[in-house]
């Protein structure tokens, strides 16, 4: 945990939440918050370091409660990346679609199925070393070379 906050402007947190969990800025959330402040007030306290170390809090407990979601998995991940590539492909920048899509088949494991394609699934080492002579047998009554040629 970190240092405590001194909270002298107790409406630092509610400014910050909304912030961060409405998407707000500073001004709005101080207007929504029914504060008058002008303009220059809101940046100074804006940019307070008390403020800032409150926000990034937020930011972080934020965070953790995303990570700690039940339906934060693989295919939510997934399906939040198809979204964004919608979204990009119609907004015409295909070369981020690009991008995307190789991500996303990185992600499924369809990149790395390819380099690893297992012929012999499912044959035992029994029948693996049986093939294994039955070609050892062939090649000596043939008389082929390790190429299988002549």
């Amino acid at each position: 945990m970190g240092r405590p906050l001194n909270t002298e402007m107790p409406w630092f947190v509610e400014c910050a939440a909304k912030i961060v969990r409405e998407d707000k800025t500073f001004k709005e959330a101080v207007e929504e918050l029914k504060l008058a402040l002008t303009t220059a007030e809101c940046e100074k306290y804006r940019r307070q370091k008390e403020f800032q170390a409150i926000l990034r809090t937020e930011r972080l407990r934020f965070y953790r409660e995303l990570a700690n979601d039940p339906e934060a998995n693989k295919a939510a991940a997934v399906g939040k990346l198809l979204y964004a590539i919608d979204k990009l492909e119609d907004e015409g920048q295909f070369e981020k679609v690009v991008e995307g899509v190789l991500k996303l088949a990185k992600i499924q494991g369809w990149l790395e199925a390819e380099s690893n394609i297992t012929v012999f699934a499912g044959l035992s080492q029994r029948e693996l070393d049986a093939v294994k002579e039955r070609l050892l047998k062939a090649k000596a009554s043939h008389g082929t070379d390790e190429t299988g040629l002549n």
